[in-house]
């Protein structure tokens, strides 16, 4: 099959950086640069991490393509040939979703995410029949984005006939993983991981227990020494000290992102600016409409996640 080195290079933490703003809501170019040659100077390097991107955690549904692609060209000039590098095409749009892997695939990126269209209901043969178009379309590895919260397959999300089916488009690299059926996620994982190689988005990276040899990361951008640490966990297989470790940051944080949920805030934009601002990393402000002002109390619980979990720059609470 295609690109079988490339699979074998995507290990460990992938972590997707914000895209950090100017007031103006323009590109914060310099914010950018330093984000990246942070991660990179802490530790992310080839065959430990990849790096993504103007993709989902970096707020894309929310920005202009113009302001992608801006994004796209900065981290491509920053790190292209240090690690594998990842980004995003997704669109309703048919026609954008090309012209962006036309643009990434110029520009130097190893992999494009790709999330189905989402507007309409899909069925599984819509769903194949993008994937296939736009990987005869473009000559550049893709990951299937499974963001079943969407609605896309009706938020079931890929299944084994599906499944099968893109395993025969040669275009196809891997898929960014997650699915509502525990049962689906293991058995997939379990059959397919010859074929694909699997980022694990729905266990922290315990998914690695299956099958999965990545793991979707945001803490990275402003601790990149706690997911390097978990992956070296995850090597040893030692599952009961990874999940102690997941409790010490990841667990607390993200519980802390579902409270923040259920308090009506949404977006990446704000959840994980606030933790940026917190260990004084660039990342501007949130796009409208998710451009909230925490209360006091709000940023106090974060601020002691954050200072318990060791990230540095973070003050102590008062």
């Amino acid at each position: 099959m295609a690109y079988e080195k490339l699979k074998k290079r995507i290990v460990g933490p992938c972590t997707s950086l914000i895209t950090p703003l100017n007031k103006d809501l323009s590109l914060d170019e310099k914010g950018l640069r330093a984000n990246i040659r942070y991660v990179i100077d802490n530790g992310f390097k080839e065959g430990v991490g990849v790096l993504l991107a103007a993709t989902p955690g970096g707020e894309s549904p929310s920005m202009s393509i113009p302001l992608r692609k801006q994004a796209m060209k900065v981290i491509a000039d920053e790190a292209a040939g240090a690690l594998p590098i990842e980004t995003a095409a997704h669109d309703n749009s048919y026609a954008a979703v090309i012209d962006m892997m036309k643009y990434a695939k110029d520009l130097g990126f190893d992999i494009i995410q790709l999330q189905a269209p989402w507007y309409h209901g899909t069925s599984p043969e819509e769903v194949f029949r993008f994937y296939e178009g736009v990987t005869n379309a473009v000559e550049i590895p893709v990951m299937v984005y499974n963001a079943t919260w969407l609605g896309i397959l009706g938020g079931v999300g890929l299944e084994e006939p599906l499944v099968e089916r893109l395993s025969k488009l040669d275009g196809i690299i891997g898929i960014k993983w997650s699915s509502p059926s525990w049962y689906t996620y293991i058995t997939i994982l379990r059959k397919w991981t010859s074929r694909f190689v699997f980022t694990d988005n729905n266990f922290h990276g315990l998914g690695c227990m299956w099958g999965a040899q990545s793991f979707l990361d945001v803490l990275g951008q402003f601790y990149p020494k706690y997911p390097l640490d978990l992956w070296k966990i995850i090597q040893t297989h030692d599952w009961d000290k990874a999940i102690e470790h997941l409790w010490k940051l990841e667990i607390p944080y993200y519980l802390w992102i579902t409270e923040m949920q259920k308090q009506g805030i949404h977006g990446e934009g704000p959840l994980v600016k606030a933790p940026m601002h917190l260990a004084g990393r660039p990342a501007g402000p949130a796009i409208p409409p998710y451009d909230w002002k925490f209360t006091d109390k709000q940023l106090g619980q974060l601020q002691e996640i954050l200072y318990k979990g060791g990230v540095p720059g973070v003050k102590a609470p008062k």
